[in-house]
């Protein structure tokens, strides 16, 4: 499995609980500013919203 599709899964079967998701955006961060092919910008990008609405939702809650 690729660096790509371990944080997709993640990101689409809800793996992380709580506070998991903040670090989970960092690590997308970083895969998508140093890593990240323009296909895999791309299939990450489809996900970006849900990722986003989930870390300020537990943002919130502190």
């Amino acid at each position: 499995m690729t660096k790509c599709e371990i944080l997709l899964q993640q990101i689409i079967n809800c793996t992380p609980r709580g506070k998991e998701w903040l670090v989970l955006e960092k690590e997308v961060q970083v895969f998508l500013r140093e890593e990240a092919t323009e296909e895999e910008k791309r299939k990450i990008g489809q996900y970006s919203e849900m990722l986003y609405m989930m870390c300020r939702a537990i943002e919130s809650m502190d």
